[in-house]
């Protein structure tokens, strides 16, 4: 009973861990999207920003999150909804209730690729009467196609963590995180490396070690060249954490990568989902976590405690 309960309190630290990492990773580098490391030192100075600063193309509030997180937290709350007792067509149906809901409520940030992917599949939904699933992945499809095959951004990448956490099996997490993905980025290969970095977090918050991290590595490489691309932001977030080995290296870890600039956000949500779920919520600092908007951490606070329900309840089982 004793080793059940040391382990349920170690995933339930490294899920939290993983979904605070990306709100502060996305809250840290949204100020400094769209701007090259020169024009971060000219405007921040030569030390680097490690403080929630707010401001930015967007006029952000201090420990203000964006898109990236909120679309983490429709993928999160969809699962909760149906999660693997129903089919994955029903898992993508209340997420995609989810996006739409979102879309709806008028963001401050939401890419182009998803904007009109969601509006396509709210449309075919409701006045075309298609079945939710299929509408999400015809619509996908459809953009990918008319869009001469780019369709791999790092949209699907950057809310993708939850999958990870509440699925236990390897083989449903990838197919889980990969029918997620292409509800709205339909790229094939991007969506296996959405599969492979779920997968990841899937190991990390049940106990593996940064050593999986360092195998995602040597899979997809290391790079500093912060875009839209989904396979560019993962190196970004690769890069990071190069030599990380404990929690100590959480805060290093998303420092160095939202100062990249260029895609900073989204780079730094992927970094702190992955070095979230490995080092734990406790390694997150203090004056990230308080910075983040209530209304946010009460979403992330629910979901992780519906996924330690979860894996309480399968520990059970298994016993």
């Amino acid at each position: 009973m004793k080793e059940n309960k040391t382990y349920i309190e170690m995933f339930r630290d490294r899920a939290k861990g993983s979904m605070y990492g990306v709100a502060v990773g996305d809250a840290l580098g949204a100020p400094l999207e769209f701007m090259s490391q020169e024009d971060i030192i000219a405007k921040h100075g030569m030390l680097r920003v490690n403080k929630m600063l707010g401001g930015g193309w967007l006029n952000l509030e201090p420990g203000q999150t964006t898109d990236d997180t909120d679309m983490t937290l429709a993928v999160a709350e969809g699962i909760m909804k149906r999660y693997h007792r129903h089919s994955i067509d029903d898992v993508v149906e209340k997420v995609g209730e989810g996006f739409i809901a979102w879309h709806h409520s008028r963001p401050k940030d939401i890419g182009h690729t998803c904007r009109v992917v969601i509006e396509a599949a709210e449309m075919n939904i409701t006045k075309n009467e298609m079945k939710p699933s299929s509408a999400w992945r015809f619509c996908s499809e459809m953009y990918d196609i008319k869009n001469n095959h780019m369709s791999g951004g790092n949209g699907a990448l950057m809310r993708t963590v939850p999958v990870g956490i509440a699925y236990s099996d390897w083989n449903e997490t990838m197919i889980a995180a990969r029918a997620i993905a292409q509800m709205t980025h339909w790229d094939g290969a991007a969506a296996v490396m959405v599969g492979d970095y779920s997968r990841v977090i899937n190991r990390l918050v049940r106990g593996a070690d940064f050593g999986e991290i360092d195998r995602l590595r040597l899979k997809y490489g290391a790079s500093t060249k912060s875009t839209g691309y989904s396979f560019d932001s993962l190196g970004c977030a690769l890069w990071a954490t190069l030599g990380a080995i404990g929690a100590e290296d959480f805060e290093e870890s998303l420092v160095r990568v939202v100062n990249l600039g260029g895609d900073a956000d989204t780079a730094g949500a992927i970094t702190g989902g992955l070095v979230g779920a490995a080092s734990g919520f406790d390694a997150i600092p203090e004056r990230w976590v308080n910075a983040l908007p209530k209304p946010i951490t009460d979403r992330i606070d629910a979901f992780v405690d519906w996924a330690v329900r979860k894996e309480t309840e399968r520990c059970q089982k298994e016993k």
